[in-house]
């Protein structure tokens, strides 16, 4: 439906799209803090052109996928919602949203979602669980281990450190600075931590229309340590992964993020909002990480992994081992079998 969308600053490496593909032209309509509405007014003829057996829509939020499921019920081709939404990630519950969102889980054949959270949401719909396949997001887990061991056998996390004037131990935050990533609540956390007598360092990567509110923040709670470094493309990240000791990914609402799934490739553990769309499947508490409510919460496991290095050193491993059930041969897989039961080769869905 699109390439990107406004607030997105990633690039779109076409050579690594080893596929074929084509990107509608269109509308984008602007909505108040939300991403844009996507248009297409050719989807209908394009959909003609395929003639699909199988039709896979991500998402019912846009025109442009109420167009696909009217097409879909037009001409009898079977249509399967991918849908990432769960029940804390829902924004606008007024009535005719509601309605909307029913009508359209309500038309689909089946559904493919990334995870528990979003497996749970579409079961509350009263579907079948027959009816829904696990395609669990992912990410170019060899993107980030190539760096691995160089950087932590040529002394990467001690020049990390020294380069951002960093203490010993490290904090990480990836993503938009936006109100719902809730990041009030770790600067809070950090506040409470340093009046303590902790050295903590807050290292935040990414920008967005909160960043200069956040940069006040941090000066009128006198916090030291934290250093704003701005968008990073992909291919960088790693970098700021290892060399940092924990995440914290404190949202309001995320359908997923997917930046838990890169810190555990790297073997950092995760500081996770339970609101955060892939908790219950990549937070194993106390292995992978734990997962926070309140301030408190945060405060509380950062001196806890700070004071007790042998746990981290653990945690690290657990990280390692547990994202190995979430790559891109997984997803694959997950679509596989949804493709290998429209074809009657399956008749019941994988399920992790």
């Amino acid at each position: 439906m699109a390439d990107t969308v406004p607030g997105r600053l990633w690039k779109v490496e076409r050579e690594k799209i080893r596929f074929d593909y084509r990107v509608l032209g269109g509308l984008k309509i602007p909505l108040p803090k939300r991403f844009p509405l996507l248009f297409n007014p050719g989807i209908k003829s394009a959909l003609r052109r395929e003639d699909p057996d199988l039709i896979i829509c991500g998402g019912y939020h846009h025109p442009s996928s109420l167009s696909a499921l009217r097409y879909a019920k037009k001409y009898r081709k079977r249509f399967v919602l991918w849908c990432e939404s769960h029940h804390e990630s829902v924004g606008i519950r007024a009535f005719p949203i509601d309605c909307y969102r029913k009508y359209f889980i309500d038309s689909s054949d089946g559904f493919v979602v990334p995870g528990r959270k979003s497996f749970d949401f579409i079961q509350g719909f009263d579907v079948s669980e027959k009816k829904i396949w696990i395609a669990p997001n992912a990410i170019d887990t060899e993107l980030f281990r190539s760096t691995h061991d160089d950087f932590r056998t040529t002394g990467g996390p001690e020049q990390f450190r020294k380069r951002f004037g960093l203490p010993d131990f490290n904090i990480l935050f990836v993503g938009r600075l936006a109100p719902e990533k809730g990041l009030p609540a770790v600067f809070k956390a950090l506040h409470q931590i340093q009046k303590r007598g902790f050295q903590v360092g807050f290292v935040i990567v990414g920008d967005g229309p909160c960043r200069s509110e956040y940069e006040q923040l941090v000066r009128q709670l006198g916090l030291s340590h934290v250093v704003f470094v701005g968008f990073k493309q992909q291919e960088e990240l790693s970098y700021y992964y290892l060399g940092s000791d924990v995440l914290v990914l404190p949202s309001h609402s995320e359908p997923w993020g997917l930046v838990v799934n890169e810190a555990l490739t790297c073997g950092l553990p995760v500081l996770c909002s339970k609101k955060v769309g892939c908790a219950d499947d990549l937070i194993v508490e106390g292995k992978t990480g734990f997962l926070c409510t309140e301030v408190k919460d945060y405060e509380e496991k950062i001196v806890e992994l700070m004071t007790k290095p042998d746990h981290l050193v653990r945690m690290r491993e657990h990280c390692y081992t547990h994202i190995e059930q979430f790559t891109p041969q997984h997803c694959a897989d997950g679509f596989l079998n949804l493709c290998q039961f429209e074809s009657n080769q399956q008749v019941v869905p994988s399920y992790i």
